[in-house]
Parts: structure tokens; sequence; C-alpha cells
């Protein structure tokens, strides 16, 4: 071989690329070996094709022992020189096409294959991804990422299979599953926030036609148990669609303990039996917040705040900071709730999963817990005060009087069903008068 400039001769390494090179000139030129022909068709290959064109047989593979990049019928690896018999060659080509298999099921039941474009809204036990398709429109996928991920995606899949074709309810477009995943495909729902001032007969008709959603949800043997502005959805024409179900069961004791304390009836805060007239009393704590803040000046609104009514609430210390200590005493249906809470022994008895607020993480104690209860003792002193002062006052003391029956600490005292709420809103707005009519 050629010497080097400084007269050293080349490395092994060098001499082996040489040869390389040589042998790939010459398949060029028409020389030498010539291009590679599959064993199973004859047809010739170039140079760096992997796989036989007309066949599909693999022609090149990487080497058993140092990954280089061999030639099928080759004796001996032409960069490290190990043997390519023909059991070794098999055993790698075996490996590499149960990786490629592995590979291809991965890519086949990736949830979010079909996406040209993804974006993580929420992460925790359920992740929230809104997938944008080729074709520009959007999903929403909800993962599940941990054991109780899955307990609640497998919850909310089961609600929504049993409430399919219920209008109002948001449909389950399609479901992803494997041994180690489990995804909801729903439809991206563009929030419409409510803006305030919010006029009353608005706020009463979008009351009863959130009521007769839920008639036809407690038709069908369900709760929503986590009823919220955020989980109510309003087209431009102000139909309602709820969503988020990973919290909705049958009537019955408390199967998740996920609920929102500030929406929660007070039997779910405890651990109580739930069921329908629980989210009565949910909905009746939203019609009171937008019919209070109704009376607030917009301009007060941060605009910018994609859900203002929440940083009102976050101001109202009776609501949110409401704390009864061990010596409270307990009076009516809330001294039953606490009671039923101390015998069960605290959070998460029963066995089950842990109990967790829907709105604020995991955990919950006792001190929590009467904390919450204490917000409801709160909640309905000054509701009391709000509708005594206010009854006179042409219907305000009527839909105050609606919203303390839904909002009663005993639930044998709420509306018996959503139809009779329902009722109740829409005789209050038979009873006003017709849009543009002159009134002494």
């Amino acid at each position: 071989p050629a010497a080097r400039a400084d007269g050293a001769l080349p490395g092994p390494s060098a001499l082996l690329a040489l040869v390389r090179e040589g042998r790939r000139l010459l398949a060029e030129a028409g020389e030498g070996a010539g291009p590679l022909a599959c064993a199973r068709c004859a047809r010739a290959s170039a140079l760096d094709e992997a796989y036989c064109a007309g066949c599909g047989l693999r022609l090149r593979f990487p080497c058993p022992v140092c990954e280089a990049t061999c030639r099928a019928g080759d004796a001996h690896c032409a960069a490290c020189g190990g043997a390519l018999g023909e059991d070794a060659v098999l055993a790698r080509v075996a490996a590499l096409e149960a990786e490629a298999e592995a590979a291809r099921r991965r890519a086949e039941t990736d949830p979010l294959r079909p996406y040209a474009k993804t974006e993580t809204l929420r992460s925790g036990d359920v992740r929230v991804v809104l997938g944008t398709l080729p074709d520009g429109r959007r999903e929403l996928v909800k993962l599940a990422h941990t054991p109780r991920g899955r307990l609640l995606v497998e919850n909310e899949r089961a609600a929504l299979e049993a409430l399919r074709g219920v209008p109002g309810v948001v449909p389950l477009l399609e479901v992803r599953e494997d041994d180690e995943r489990l995804a909801l495909v729903l439809p991206h729902l563009v929030p419409s926030m409510l803006r305030f001032p919010v006029a009353i007969p608005r706020l009463l008709r979008l009351g009863a036609r959130v009521l007769e959603v839920l008639e036809a949800v407690h038709a069908r043997g369900l709760v929503h148990g986590d009823l919220k502005p955020r989980h109510v959805v309003l087209d431009p024409d102000d139909r309602p669609t709820l969503i988020d179900w990973n919290a909705a069961q049958p009537p019955g004791p408390s199967r998740f303990g996920a609920y929102t304390p500030l929406f929660a009836a007070p039997e779910q805060v405890s651990g109580d039996r739930v069921d329908a007239r629980s989210d009565l009393y949910a909905l009746g704590v939203v019609l009171y917040l937008y019919f209070v803040h109704d009376r607030l000046p917009a301009v007060l609104e941060e605009q910018a705040e994609p859900e203002p009514l929440l940083a009102v609430l976050n101001a109202k210390k009776a609501q949110n900071r409401a704390f009864l200590t061990q010596n409270t005493v307990f009076q009516g249906k809330l001294l039953d709730a606490q009671l039923a809470f101390n015998k069960a022994g605290g959070p998460a008895a029963g066995g089950g999963p842990p109990r967790q607020a829907a709105s604020r993480g995991p955990g919950g104690d006792e001190a929590e817990t009467r904390r919450i209860l204490g917000a409801k003792y709160l909640f309905g002193a000054e509701l009391r005060r709000t509708h005594d002062v206010n009854a006179e006052i042409h219907l305000t003391g009527e839909v105050l009087a609606v919203v303390r029956r839904a909002t009663a600490v005993d639930p044998a005292d709420r509306f018996p069903d959503a139809t009779s709420m329902r009722a109740a809103l829409e005789r209050l707005l038979a009873g006003l008068p017709a849009p543009g009519a002159v009134t002494s």
C-alpha cells in the first residue's frame, strides 16, 4: 500500500476504509462484485438499499458485533472481521424484525398519532391534550397517566357511554385503548363564558336549560357530581353543553370524593349519599353567584380574567376562609353530616381511592372538611340575610327563594328533582314582561 505523505504506513482502519471505497468505485464502474443481487428474486439493488425493492428481502443489516452495515452473503464483517455465520445473521435479522414490528404497533396505538399538532392543556392524573388534525379540526384527548387517572377516565367513559345521545351532554367520539394506555377523544368545545352584567331573564333561561339537560341525565340514573360554571359550555345560541364527567356516578355514597368545595353539596363534602338533589344544590350556588354578581358594576371586572367570577369568589371570606374549630357546635343536618364524617373515620374511609377536591388537588383532612362544612353553614346564613333584605324587590326575592330552596343544607328541603326546579324558574320567566314591552 502507498505510504502517507509523512512516510508512515496507514493503519488498519484506514486500510479497511480504502478497501470499502475501492469496492464501491469498482461496482459503480461495472467491475468487481457489482451490485448485490437479491437471493430470493435475483433483482439487483443499489449500494445503499437495505431491502430488495422487488420482494422486500433484507439485503443489508448491522453486524451483530460492531453494528457496521454488512451485505447479505458476506462471510465476515468488513469493519471488525467478525464471522457472519447463518445463525448469527438470522438471529440479528429476527431481532431487527421484532423491533420494527414493536415500533409499528406503538405508532398504531399512539392515542395522539392522528394529529399534526398537539398542545397539553392540563397535566396530572389525567393529561388533557388539544389535538389539531391535518384538516384543521380540533379534538380534545384525555389520557390516563396514573392508576387514579385511569379510574377517573374509565368512569367518564362509562358515564358518557350511558348518556350517549342525550342533548346537552358532550359526545364521546372515540376510545383509544391498549394494555398500557386509555384515552377518550371528545370534541373541542370553545367555551363561551358569561360576561357581566347578566340580564335576569337570560340567567333564568340558562338555568332552565341546564335543568332540562339534568332531567335527562338523572333519568338515566346518573349524577354529574361536579357542576360549576367551567363545566357548562354555551354555544352562540346560549344552548348549554355539560362537560367533565369523571366524577359522575349513580345515586349513592360518594365514590371518589372528587368535588369542588364551593359548589359541592354538604353531603358530598361529608362523604354521605349523593343523588340528583346534589346537582340541584350546585346549580343553585351557580345561579346565586351570577345573580348577585349581576348587581356589581361591569366596569369592575377584569376583562383579561378567563372566568372573572372566580376572582370575586376568592375575595369572599365567608365562602372561602370560613373555619370552624373543634369547639364549634353544629346544628341540624350539618351536625348529622359531621357525625357521619367522624363515624366513617374521615377522608378515604371505607377503602377505595383517596378523596380529592377536583379544584384543590389531593388531600383533605378533618380540619379541611370542617372548614368546607363551615363555609356551607355561612353560605346558608348569608343567603337568608340576602333574601330577607331583598324580599320586597320585584323578582329578586322570588329568584332568591328558588335558590334558597335549591341550596338547602338538608336534601329533603330542596326541590325533589330537576323538573320541579325548572318549573319554578319557568314560572318566574312567564311572569316577566315581554322584551320591548313598556311598563309603568
